[in-house]
């Protein structure tokens, strides 16, 4: 469902800089999002669960508190491993608060 939300929201996206800023939301929620589950953090997000080497780099990752603001500006590097992930306090709230925001994208 994100997945076709976030495709609904390009499509709407009034211009480059809206569609570049909602790749950098795709990229630290539903490609490298982790959240916060029994104490610990856990992926979520394809490009981490379908990487060793970036499963077990995301425990050095920079782990930030989302915020689709601070995502949408922040730049990232599909070469190297990434250095900042964004943790949401549980699955559920991640979804909503992605969905909601995807829904309302322009």
């Amino acid at each position: 469902e994100l997945n076709r939300l976030a495709g609904a929201a390009a499509r709407r996206a009034c211009d480059a800089e809206s569609v570049e800023r909602l790749s950098r939301v795709y990229w630290y929620t539903l490609e490298f999002g982790v959240v916060r589950e029994g104490g610990g953090i856990k992926a979520c997000g394809a490009g981490l669960l379908s990487s060793a080497g970036e499963l077990a780099a995301m425990h050095r990752a920079e782990i930030r508190p989302v915020d689709f603001d601070r995502m949408a500006r922040e730049p990232y590097d599909p070469t190297t491993f990434q250095a900042v992930l964004y943790a949401a306090e549980s699955f559920d709230a991640l979804y909503e608060a992605l969905r909601e925001r995807l829904l309302t994208w322009r």
